[in-house]
Parts: structure tokens; sequence; C-alpha cells
């Protein structure tokens, strides 16, 4: 789990630890108001019978059912109480552990893994923004920007149920004579804005259906009233940095065990690291297969290592 969720997830238990320990505050303050009452009363609190009618008359009766319900609530906020505190352990632990795990990582880490991923960086923000200021003019479009031809109305679809084979098919929009009518400009004015809305969706669907699904995940998040917003692009890039870093290292390590020595990997002319990891159980040729960066797919890559025998 990411540091900066895991810190999130302990200062959100924090207040709920907060929270109710005010409330068993307020529930013994509550508690100890009415037991003395009850003992003023001359009740025992140790031994009573509040169903005991020649002891127990009406009204106490129900200052009884009272305290009792008070003590009911003390006792479900203390197990509240304890159940939050042990997700907090849990959750400080967690980030200890992975506060650990990276300064771990990062002490093992080669200057040329930094260079890397630095440069991986850079061409994401290069492919991200590419894209998201395509799908901006996109989406910026008005339907009144877009004609009614046929080929753009051949191009609509719906799913239609066939009860015959018992499964939905792809159809066209609009059939041949609606087409028709269509085209030939024989519709209402709102039945022409619905059509025109509807060219307008398709193209914004073929946009996103074309590219990879993760990548607009990432352009939604980063576009911000037509803007490009860098700051939250930045911050979805660099928590994948820190996953890869992480992930070329137990990748390494898997097959070499505790590495001893990162030195003999290098970048590549073509932006590439290669090279010796020397490990306690091997070494191993480390290879590194870049791909993407253009047309429909945002840079990538795929890390190789095979022992040396």
């Amino acid at each position: 789990m990411k540091i900066e969720t895991l810190k999130d997830r302990i200062k959100k238990t924090e207040e709920k630890v907060a929270k109710i320990n005010t409330t068993l505050e307020r529930h013994k303050s509550q508690l100890n108001k009415k037991s003395s009452a009850l003992t003023n009363k001359g009740i025992n609190l140790e031994n009573y019978d509040k169903y005991d009618r020649e002891k127990i008359d009406h009204d106490t009766y129900w200052e009884l059912c009272d305290y009792e319900h008070k003590l009911e609530d003390i006792e479900n906020n203390e197990k509240k109480l304890k159940e939050a505190c042990n997700s907090l352990t849990k959750l400080v632990e967690q980030l200890n552990n992975q506060i650990a795990k990276e300064k771990n990582t990062n002490n093992l880490i080669p200057e040329v893994l930094n260079i890397f991923l630095e440069n991986w960086k850079q061409k994401c923000i290069e492919f991200y923004t590419t894209l998201a200021n395509e799908y901006i003019t996109l989406i910026a479009k008005e339907h009144t920007e877009y004609e009614i031809t046929k080929e753009e109305l051949d191009q609509l679809k719906k799913k239609k149920y066939n009860s015959r084979n018992g499964y939905y098919e792809t159809v066209n929009m609009y059939n041949e004579e609606v087409t028709e009518k269509i085209l030939s400009g024989n519709i209402k004015e709102y039945e022409k804005r619905s059509v025109l809305h509807e060219i307008r969706h398709r193209h914004i669907e073929t946009f996103k259906s074309s590219h990879f699904a993760s990548d607009i995940v990432i352009i939604s998040k980063i576009i911000d009233h037509e803007e490009i917003n860098y700051t939250i692009l930045n911050n979805i890039l660099d928590e994948d940095v820190k996953i890869k870093k992480e992930q070329f290292i137990s990748r390494i390590k898997e097959v070499i065990g505790e590495i001893k020595d990162l030195t003999g990997l290098t970048i590549s002319s073509q932006g590439e690291i290669n090279g010796i990891a020397k490990g306690i159980k091997c070494n191993a040729k480390v290879e590194t297969i870049t791909v993407g960066g253009y047309n429909v797919q945002c840079f990538h890559y795929r890390v190789l290592v095979n022992t040396i025998k």
C-alpha cells in the first residue's frame, strides 16, 4: 500500500479513536450521574432485581433500565475503541514496514535506474499531454459542429435483443426509412439535435475505445476544466516510479538473491538498461525491452533477468 494512503488512513483512524474516546467519556459521565441517583435511593447496584415490585417502584425501574443501557453503550464503545486501536497499530506497523522497504530499495537502486525512470516519466508526460489535448479538443466540440451524413448515420449502432436467438445483437440505430427521412431534412429541430448528439457521442466513444483503458483513466483524472493538471499527472507518475523501482529490484532479487553489486548496469544508446547484476546466489544478465511511446500506447518496458551460467 502507498505511504500516502497509509498516512491518510492513519489520520482518519486517529480521528476515529479520538471521537470514540469523547463518546466514551460522555457515556461514563452520564453513568456516574445515574449511578449516584440510584445509590442515593438505596439501590445496591452490585445486587438488585429491577423486577422486584416490592422494592422497586415504577420510576426506579426505568432509571435502572437507563443505567443498564448506559452500561451497554460503554461496553459497545469500548469494543469499538479496541478495534480502532488495533487497526491503528496495524496501520502504523504497515507504514513503518513500507518506509523501511522503500529505504532499503532506494539504497540498492543504481543511478542508471533513476535516469532511466526519469526518461520514462518525461516520455509519459509527452504522451499524456498529446492525448489529453486531443481529448480536450474533442469534448470541446459542440454537437452543432458535426454534419449529418449517411456515413455518420451508418456508423451509429445500438444493442437490440433478438428474441428468436435469445441474445443481443448490434444493429444500425436508424433503419433505411428513418435514415432517408433524416437525410432529407424532414425532421423536427429537436430530432436533429438528438441525432447530432448521438454523432458527437460516437466520436468521443470511438476515441476512448481506440486507446488503452488505463490511459483513458489517467486522462480523465488530469483534465480539469478543459486544462491539463500537471500537478496531478506528476503525482500519478511519481507514485508509479516508486512502484517500478521496487518491482525492478524485486525482479532481480528473485533470480540472484540478495544483491551484491549493480554497478554493471548501464543505459544503452537506445535508452534501455542492460548489464550484469551480481548476487549471493548467482550473477544475471539484465535487459529491458522498451515499447510504445507513440500512437495509442504509452511508453512502457519489460525487464528480463537471466542467470549467467
